[in-house]
């Protein structure tokens, strides 16, 4: 039967995916937090994950298919405004810093560890100009399609816009055409 061979297959290739079962436990374990209403505790076990400079795809837990940095983004998203309490001033105090001394490395550390604090979101969009200065469209594009996915209203066309243009310069017509195609409704809505 070729079911065998695919399943093989499968599992084969799942086993060589980079994976971390302590990571994903403790994600498991920051979930179950939240979800009894132990909220900081459980935000701060999930930024634990955000430190850690590596990402690996989560392979045990059958609800979710992927990067377990973006689960944990997902997950902090839905807990914004408690999130931005506990670290907006330590994500701001970082920008302050990496803008004052230009240090790219410092603004690549915000926007890894603090993308969904208001200074993180200032962080992508400076980071942003830095990649298109540098002729990194396509770098800036990915950049800012992914902060988009965490942003509403007029923040979130703009953040769209700049991506589609940088996209569009760096001949990535199909990535640009994707994402106004995803966000047409936030676009159509916050014309200029």
């Amino acid at each position: 039967s070729n079911d065998g061979l695919n399943e093989t297959t499968e599992s084969l290739h799942a086993r060589k995916l980079p994976s971390d079962p302590l990571m994903e436990a403790t994600f498991g374990n920051a979930t179950r937090m939240i979800e009894n209403d132990n909220v900081s505790e459980g935000l701060e076990t999930l930024q634990s994950i955000l430190e850690q400079s590596g990402d690996v795809f989560l392979i045990a837990n059958p609800r979710f298919d992927g990067s377990l940095k973006a689960e944990v983004l997902t997950e902090l998203n839905k807990h914004r405004e408690d999130y931005e309490q506990l670290y907006g001033t330590t994500a701001q105090q970082l920008l302050d810093e990496a803008l004052k001394s230009a240090d790219e490395d410092l603004l690549r550390e915000v926007v890894r560890r603090f993308r969904l604090t208001p200074a993180g979101a200032k962080a992508v969009t400076a980071l942003a100009m830095t990649l298109q200065d540098r002729g990194d469209l396509g770098g800036a594009g990915r950049l800012l399609s992914a902060q988009a996915e965490f942003l509403t209203g007029a923040d979130q066309a703009t953040c769209v816009a700049q991506a589609v243009i940088a996209f569009q310069h760096d001949g990535q017509a199909e990535l640009a055409l994707h994402l106004v195609e995803r966000y047409s409704s936030v676009l159509t809505e916050h014309e200029e």
